[in-house]
């Protein structure tokens, strides 16, 4: 197995497939503009997720939906979805050739708060490291990740380690909520719950990989 699917199962466990993973089961919130979610998939933003029509089944037969830890064909489509539009598409595989535990980081807040939210948060956090663009240029912030991008990261790491990054990166996510929080009290009790998110501490993430 590639260090990269070795990071992803990482990720998807913390964030989506583990006993104590940030997103989990099936839920209507009204509050919630994306409608129903299933383990994290919310289905007015994704509406052609084939895992709905056997969710919809499942709620007419039993009055709720198997989760994955019982239904395999339903575990296997929520893990595929989340690779293919979590993980690959952001190009988060390239992210943990370099920085395992950074990748494991974007999962998360990509799945929370979108990818180009998670993109976004790592090229401020390279661009604040650079000292003022003196140990390396500062790249665009265009919330998408790309070889500038990548190699930036490269650099940050080499000049100033994995440790510091990995802070930063949750200081500005938490930052992010914080802002989310003051435009929107009506939500509070909502995103109170993302700050679980928000963790110092890189090591753990990359044990054993």
């Amino acid at each position: 197995m590639s260090i990269h699917d070795k990071v992803f199962r990482r990720a998807y466990e913390i964030t989506i497939g583990g006993p104590r993973s940030h997103e989990g089961g099936y839920g209507k919130n009204a509050f919630d503009s994306g409608g129903a979610t299933y383990f994290g998939i919310a289905r007015n933003h994704h509406r052609t997720w084939e895992g709905w029509e056997i969710i919809d089944q499942q709620i007419e037969s039993y009055g709720a939906p198997k989760s994955i830890f019982e239904d395999g064909y339903l575990a296997s489509l929520v893990e595929n979805f989340y690779y293919e539009k979590f993980w690959k598409a952001p190009h988060l595989d390239n992210v943990a050739e370099i920085f395992p535990a950074g990748a494991i980081e974007m999962f998360d807040t990509g799945v929370n708060c979108g990818t180009g939210t998670a993109a976004l948060i790592l090229q401020k956090t390279v661009n604040l490291m650079n000292r003022r663009a003196l140990y390396w240029p500062d790249i665009k912030e265009d919330a998408a990740v790309g070889p500038v991008t990548l190699n930036a990261l490269k650099t940050c790491i080499n000049r100033r380690g994995k440790g510091r990054t990995y802070n930063i990166m949750n200081h500005f996510q938490a930052t992010y909520y914080i802002a989310l929080m003051r435009g929107r009290p009506e939500k509070y009790e909502e995103f109170i719950g993302w700050f679980n998110r928000v963790d110092l501490g890189y090591e753990k993430y990359e044990e054993g990989l």
